[in-house]
């Protein structure tokens, strides 16, 4: 019983519990209840264009879809184009998607 209530204590004073332990045991990575999102930019010139690729598993993931998606766009060295993976979706704000973490 104490247990929860010190866990219960825990969430409230340092905030959300799985972004606290996922931050100490997978700071580059996703933790196991996480998703990645690959953003795709095929012009470095034009970070306006993207494509997105939501509910990936980890960034090995991701760095595979983006270099596929960069093959596919004639771009296989990626000279001109670039991704990022943004990890564990944690909330939306005025029309911006907030994460808790991001890796290359």
């Amino acid at each position: 019983m104490w247990l929860i209530v010190i866990v219960i204590a825990a969430w409230y004073y340092w905030g959300n519990l799985g972004t606290i332990i996922a931050n100490q045991f997978w700071k580059n990575d996703a933790a196991p209840w996480e998703k990645v999102t690959a953003v795709y930019y095929p012009d470095n010139m034009d970070m306006s264009k993207y494509q997105i690729y939501e509910n990936l598993k980890n960034v090995e993931d991701c760095q595979r879809v983006s270099h596929l998606a960069a093959t596919l766009n004639g771009d296989a060295a990626m000279t001109h184009s670039s991704y990022i993976c943004n990890i564990g979706k944690e909330r939306e704000e005025g029309g911006l998607t907030i994460y808790r973490t991001n890796a290359k």
